[in-house]
């Protein structure tokens, strides 16, 4: 049909995964499982993190963000950025 997106429903708020996680993490017994298994892997390992664990609370709580701190001077014109840009392609 002209005039609609190819995928008028939008992308869906939250995946399966994310569902199940918080799932097993509303459930006070499965989460103490889960709790238990994770640090016991990262003892048994000698793990700093748990990429279970990290994979779990950004998909439940967002991903942790980044300050970026810049300190800029001068000036940058569209110019100096399109003439960076064709010389990188050249290179």
């Amino acid at each position: 049909m002209p005039g609609q997106s190819g995928n008028p429903s939008g992308r869906p708020r939250k995946n399966h995964v994310t569902k199940m996680y918080e799932r097993i993490l509303a459930n006070p017994k499965k989460r103490m499982k889960l709790e238990e298994a994770v640090f016991n892997r990262m003892v048994s390992e000698r793990m700093v993190g748990s990429l279970e664990l990290r994979e779990c609370a950004d998909r439940t709580e967002g991903k942790v963000s980044q300050v970026v701190d810049m300190n800029v001077t001068g000036n940058v014109t569209l110019e100096m950025v399109l003439e960076a840009k064709k010389k990188a392609k050249k290179d």
